[in-house]
C-alpha cells in the first residue's frame, strides 16, 4: 500500500457520502471493505497507517464493536444485552 496519513475503510458504498467533511479524503486513500471486515482489519494491523477513519451503519458498525468480522446480516447478529448495558 502507498504511504497514506490517512485511510477510510467502508463497510458499504453508501458511507462514501458521509465522509466529504473530512479534507483529507482521496478517492485512492478509500477502502471498500464490504460485510467481511476481518481480512482488512488484519491487513491493517500489519501495515499501519496514522489515521484511520470506519465508516459504516449504526448495526454493522455494533457488530464489529462486539467482536463480529462477518457483518452480514445472515452471519451475525447484534447482541442486544451487550447493546442495553
Amino acid at each position: 500500500m502507498a504511504e497514506f496519513r490517512f485511510v477510510s475503510l467502508l463497510i458499504s458504498g453508501s458511507c462514501l457520502f458521509h465522509l466529504p467533511f473530512i479534507d483529507e479524503v482521496f478517492d485512492d486513500s478509500i477502502i471498500r471493505m464490504g460485510d467481511f471486515a476481518g481480512g482488512l482489519l488484519k491487513y491493517m494491523r500489519e501495515h499501519p497507517v496514522p489515521r484511520l477513519t470506519i465508516a459504516g451503519g449504526f448495526g454493522k458498525i455494533t457488530k464489529l464493536s462486539q467482536g463480529a468480522l462477518d457483518l452480514h446480516s445472515s452471519r451475525s447478529r447484534v447482541d442486544m444485552n451487550k447493546l442495553a448495558q
